[in-house]
């Protein structure tokens, strides 16, 4: 049997590659980003772009989510703990419009439509598809039977007229059924995934200019978020718009961008996923291409590179001297719009009456 602290870690482990998505994505309800620079010219001409985020009512954006990383924990305890592991994990997830608010907002209603993955943890190997049926006498049965609950529950998401989150709720509701049934090893992993920050990550991207801009224009983005037990992540990014070019079909804009992470402990957190993480070093790069006719980022990827210590209840003593474990992880994340589709009238007995 595989010693407590190990569980937690491959847990924490999860939860951390889960948690800085955010780098990528949005910056969501709890954090700060700055987008303003003197490059980004006054005067709008002809060769310029507004890249806005916009969602029109009655349609569905279908996204497929793709993470896959490797964590280090190098010659950790002489062998106790294993030296790498590492996992894969996609998510087919649809965002429906389903009407417009008095103040020009939207309600959106997030569904995940499949999960999807393959993990190595200290060599035990494990994988899942929610479209599959499940078998009963797999040892990770009970982990794959919580995440096949999350199937088509929906997570309502309210935007503001310039597609700003205001609000998401039913990710509590989803979180509390799956933890009901699920093994405490992946609690954080659960965490993780079905957190208001998540979903508003999966929504609604961040690095976007508040000016029109032309090929060669660059701003930043500063980010704050708080990870709650995981600390708080900061990140300083710079992005450029590089070009418009034909981008599997359509002409988009592409959008380079990179930047450092730093990341403080939460040293008042407690429970048993109490973890204390301490970026040593982090990086990041990628592009991004936005599509002006859809309104939306078509497609994305990602590299994240952190080096950070992380502590956590259970460990040996000799694990915890200089502060921790020592921890490299590698992420290559990538997020792509698959197709958009019509929905039906949101209120079809309205329309009954009416007839």
């Amino acid at each position: 049997m595989k010693p407590a602290f190990l569980s937690q870690i491959q847990s924490c482990s999860a939860a951390i590659a889960l948690a800085y998505l955010a780098v990528a994505c949005s910056p969501g309800s709890d954090s700060s980003s700055s987008n303003t620079d003197a490059s980004i010219p006054q005067e709008i001409g002809p060769d310029h772009i507004e890249i806005v985020y916009k969602f029109d009512v009655g349609k569905r954006y279908i996204y497929e989510f793709d993470m896959a990383y490797q964590t280090d924990f190098g010659d950790a305890l002489g062998g106790m703990i294993p030296k790498g592991q590492g996992a894969t994990q996609t998510q087919e997830y649809a965002i429906s419009v389903i009407e417009e608010t008095a103040s020009g907002g939207r309600i959106l209603e997030f569904t995940f439509q499949r999960n999807q993955f393959d993990m190595n943890m200290g060599g035990m190997k494990t994988s899942f598809d929610s479209n599959a049926p499940i078998d009963p006498t797999d040892p990770s049965s009970l982990m794959f039977e919580a995440f096949s609950k999350a199937i088509g529950q929906v997570i309502k998401v309210e935007l503001d007229a310039d597609s700003k989150i205001i609000s998401v709720s039913g990710t509590e509701t989803i979180r509390d059924s799956i933890l009901e049934s699920a093994p405490p090893q992946i609690a954080g992993m659960i965490e993780g995934t079905f957190s208001n920050l998540y979903i508003e990550n999966l929504t609604v991207p961040t690095g976007l200019p508040m000016q029109h801009v032309k090929p060669g224009d660059s701003w930043p983005s500063n980010i704050t978020q708080n990870l709650g037990v995981l600390g708080t992540m900061m990140a300083d990014l710079q992005y450029q718009f590089k070009k418009m070019e034909n981008h599997e079909g359509a002409d988009c804009a592409q959008i380079a961008f990179s930047g450092t992470i730093r990341g403080r402990p939460n040293k008042e957190a407690d429970g048993e996923m109490k973890q204390l993480m301490d970026i040593t070093g982090g990086q990041t790069f990628g592009k991004q291409w936005y599509d002006p006719e859809v309104g939306q980022f078509t497609d994305s990827a990602i590299q994240q590179d952190l080096k950070m210590k992380v502590a956590v209840p259970g460990l040996p003593e000799e694990a915890m001297e200089g502060g921790g474990l020592t921890v490299e992880i590698s992420q290559k994340i990538s997020r792509k719009l698959l197709r958009v589709e019509s929905i039906s009238d949101p209120k079809p007995e309205e329309e009954t009456v009416e007839n």
